[in-house]
């Protein structure tokens, strides 16, 4: 698949005054479940603190060492709160039904993301059909750890099992619903043994999920096409961007400390020149909550640079900021 190459939140340093290039980041108050800017989804919607009404058999808990492929679609509606243009996400985790005990293994597990037309209870029964044009593959190991929960019902949700988002999947509610694809060889051995494998899942009509799947990685066309599907849970962060302010005698450079640490910090003095980009141009430190930060002395920058946080993404039709100019006059009045 071909390569698309996405640049954010370039800005420009002009000794002594700093021009951006594009908004400065603030951490965002919105969101479901917020956390320090990044956005908390359980999808469907309302089930963070309760249980689901169902539990499903699917995709796990099956008689034998047998592949699955499964697929489900989330719709959009379920984002609503993500700010306009979409974020990356960056952690995805379904969860075991109340008294599912087990824990347990699935075996080479590849998980896929894309913006998907597909809708709840209108999936077609053949795979392809339903995949995005934005497919990439989030997620690859060759042993995936579902976790079981042996607490009641009444209890709060648990048993969350993570699909370790190694590649962060760009989507934009705008244009179209998420579609989850997962494949696995086998499961098992069980941990610690016993019955049963279900996890937390809705079966209801206008429940913004559904499903397909079969007992197979060959075939075109799912055995079971389903309004079921897991309630999933999902955390998204927005395009970062950086911040720049002035302490004395230094200019301060700062990103969320959320942003996927796919993108990498880079600098140039030539920005007409894409091979001039070099990474680093100071020396990061991880501030925690704070985020990363740079500290470059004012003497420094005794000529024009430029920044950027860059990450050359597998996906297609990831939507790079427009860059905008702030001119000197613009920013003497915003200090």
């Amino acid at each position: 698949m071909r390569s698309h190459s996405h640049s954010y939140s370039f800005f420009r340093l002009l000794r002594p005054i700093v021009v951006l290039l594009v908004s400065i980041w603030q951490p965002r108050a919105v969101g479901l479940t917020n956390k320090y800017g990044s956005f908390e989804f359980t999808v469907p919607n309302g089930y963070n603190e309760k249980h689901g009404p169902q539990t499903s058999l699917l995709p796990y808990d099956h008689a034998g060492p047998l592949p699955m492929h499964y697929q489900q679609v989330f719709d959009a509606s379920q984002f609503k709160e993500l700010p306009q243009g979409g974020g990356f996400i960056i952690s995805m985790a379904d969860r075991a039904a109340c008294r599912s005990v087990n824990g347990f293994f699935a075996t080479n597990a590849i998980i896929r993301l894309s913006t998907s037309q597909a809708k709840p209870d209108q999936m077609s029964s053949n795979y392809v059909e339903n995949v995005g044009f934005d497919q990439i593959t989030v997620s690859s190991t060759k042993s995936l750890f579902v976790m079981g929960y042996g607490l009641d019902c009444f209890t709060r949700p648990g048993g969350p099992s993570s699909y370790d988002i190694m590649t962060p999947f760009f989507y934009d509610p705008a244009k179209g619903n998420l579609l989850l694809d997962l494949t696995f060889t086998s499961t098992g051995p069980r941990v610690p043994g016993g019955d049963p494998r279900k996890r937390d899942s809705v079966a209801q009509a206008d429940d913004s999920v559904s499903s397909i799947a079969a007992l197979s990685l060959d075939r075109a066309a799912a055995d079971v096409v389903s309004t079921e599907g897991l309630i999933v849970e999902f955390l998204v962060v927005p395009t970062p961007e950086i911040r720049v302010t002035h302490a004395t005698n230094t200019v301060v450079v700062n990103w969320p400390f959320n942003t996927p640490n796919v993108f990498k910090f880079q600098a140039t003095e030539n920005l007409e020149d894409p091979s001039g980009w070099q990474d680093g141009g100071g020396d990061i430190k991880n501030l925690g909550l704070k985020g990363y930060t740079v500290f470059l002395p004012d003497n420094s920058l005794n000529r024009r640079r430029f920044f950027r946080l860059y990450w050359n993404s597998p996906q297609p039709g990831v939507p790079s900021p427009k860059a905008r100019v702030v001119t000197p006059a613009e920013l003497e009045q915003t200090q």
